[in-house]
């Protein structure tokens, strides 16, 4: 999973405003259509086109069990996310983005990490696994 950093992210730990275990961190999925990467993109109503269908929640699906190493460096992860399998899921999944979710408007959820896949993917045939790298995140001090 090689992800692209969104300059909000940079903004977000060096103003101490990202809190791996505390805060929910989304994993919205979007199609190819609609969106291209830019640093300079801020906030979550800056992505393209979501998915939909049955199985994948609007806004993106909540990392579970975050955890972060006390070790230098120190390593970010979570349990991967599954999308079980559904006939009225989705099957134009191709790019994807973590956002720190506020809870309010997507114009306020700053955007992390992105990332894109080399070909559709979803859940109409069989359950979708997004793989979370065991060590995500590697932050040296």
């Amino acid at each position: 999973m090689a992800l692209s950093v969104y300059t909000s992210h940079l903004e977000e730990v060096y103003d101490a405003g990202l809190d791996w275990v505390a805060n929910t961190i989304n994993i919205v999925i979007m199609t190819n259509a609609g969106y291209t990467f830019s640093a300079a993109h801020d906030f979550r109503n800056d992505l393209g086109t979501e998915v939909s269908g049955t199985g994948y929640t609007a806004n993106g699906l909540a990392l579970d069990n975050k955890t972060l190493s006390t070790n230098n460096p120190a390593l970010a992860s979570s349990d991967d996310e599954v999308i079980a399998q559904n006939g009225a899921g989705f099957t134009n999944g191709r790019k994807y983005a973590f956002s720190k979710i506020l809870g309010g408007a997507s114009s306020a959820d700053p955007l992390l990490w992105y990332g894109a896949a080399a070909g559709d993917f979803g859940n109409v045939a069989g359950a979708l696994t997004l793989d979370v790298p065991t060590n995500l995140i590697s932050l040296s001090a």
